[in-house]
């Protein structure tokens, strides 16, 4: 009869040798499987097609600024078109352009009302909590919807670092108007050269969307919880930013909004990938500008090159969009004549204040609704046992 423990052991029965992934405790192994999630690339996802047909609006938005010598005004205009293209992506109804029509009529009004506030802390943080909140609330509709509320809280935290009277308030959200309008007149004109889209399920119309918002306005609800979380640290990263004259401080009240997501185990993934990408786009900036010294034309190539690859990366993974925008946003201010390198350090010191004001107000309320699954409930029971027991 042949032996069976030597064929499965080995010779003489020994044990077969342990792996070097047997030998790695569990823990680290959970976090390098977690680490290689989180930055894993979908390059099937890339979006080359729009990404070159989002140019061409950037590309004249930038050349009418250096034609007429009005970079300031070509920048905030620059940036109104560098958003409504992202909406080219999006969905929020049957309409095509409506992502994009429903992020540049708030992009505008937004701008408006922060430039207006951007004054008044007792104005500005309220009006951030607000928004956060809606931006929450329609996350029950869908991405297309809560990234359209997304864009009105960004514009809200940047037009605020720019205080205003209601003359200067006016002008800056019609550049951003008209940024975004020669962006979507483009794209409307390039419809045909665009793939193919998914047909819009009918259950999610305007009116069930609404029907589901209004079923969100509810604590137990965990939309309307997401809600209250995004507004409270809306809140706290604009108090914050105000109290201290942090350098940059509406990327700190973005961030914050951007790195929150419904669960706590998305936005710590979220803050990973904005840190990490927020940190290689100002590396990546600040180290061009240091070894190319580049001038103006070469600035407004290097803004083309990064525009594109944002929109190109826009669904590969958010560290990859992350670092493309931050340093699409570093080289643009440069335009400005802003210093690349001093850009990118209030970038990163924001981020990382943002970041951890999301995970902090995310970890607090998530525990104290669902403080069984933190990492701490096993703590809460130890502690509870021993006072139930005396010891």
């Amino acid at each position: 009869m042949p032996d069976i423990s030597r064929s499965v052991s080995g010779k003489g029965g020994a044990p077969p040798e342990p792996t070097i992934g047997s030998r790695l405790p569990r823990r680290f192994l959970a976090a390098r499987d977690a680490t290689q999630q989180i930055f894993h690339l979908d390059w099937k996802a890339r979006q080359l097609r729009i990404a070159t047909l989002c140019m061409p609006a950037i590309a004249l938005v930038l050349l009418a600024g250096f034609l007429l010598d009005q970079m300031g005004p070509a920048l905030v205009a620059a940036g109104g078109a560098m958003t409504v293209g992202f909406g080219a992506v999006q969905r929020f109804s049957r309409g095509w352009s409506q992502p994009m029509l429903g992020a540049l009529l708030g992009m505008t009004l937004s701008t408006l009302a922060g430039s207006l506030l951007g004054g008044s802390a007792w104005g500005q943080v309220p009006a951030a909590g607000l928004l956060a909140a809606v931006c929450g609330l329609l996350n029950v509709v869908g991405t297309g919807a809560w990234w359209i509320a997304l864009q009105w809280n960004v514009t809200l935290a940047v037009a605020g670092a720019y205080p205003s009277g209601w003359e200067s308030a006016l002008g800056r959200a019609l550049l951003v108007m008209a940024g975004g309008g020669v962006q979507w007149t483009f794209l409307a004109s390039l419809q045909h050269y665009f793939p193919p889209t998914e047909p819009w399920p009918p259950g999610r119309q305007v009116p069930n969307a609404w029907r589901a918002v209004r079923e969100a306005i509810r604590w137990n609800a965990p939309d309307g919880r997401y809600a209250v979380r995004l507004a409270v640290a809306a809140m706290i990263a604009a108090g914050l930013a105000r109290g201290t004259g942090l350098p940059s401080g509406y990327w700190a009240t973005m961030t914050a909004v951007v790195v929150m997501k419904p669960t706590l185990r998305e936005t710590s993934a979220r803050g990973v990938q904005r840190v990490a990408g927020t940190v290689l786009g100002a590396g990546v900036a600040t180290l061009g500008a240091a070894l190319l010294h580049p001038g103006h034309p070469a600035l407004a190539v290097a803004v083309l090159v990064l525009a594109w690859a944002s929109y190109a990366l826009q669904k590969v993974n958010y560290a990859a969009l992350s670092t493309a925008i931050t340093a699409y946003v570093v080289t643009l201010i440069a335009l400005g004549d802003t210093p690349e390198v001093l850009t990118a350090l209030h970038r990163v010191v924001a981020t990382l204040v943002g970041s951890a004001v999301a995970l902090v107000v995310d970890a607090l309320f998530w525990g104290a609704t669902h403080w069984d699954r933190t990492p701490w409930s096993g703590w809460f029971r130890r502690l509870a046992h021993t006072r139930r027991h005396g010891g």
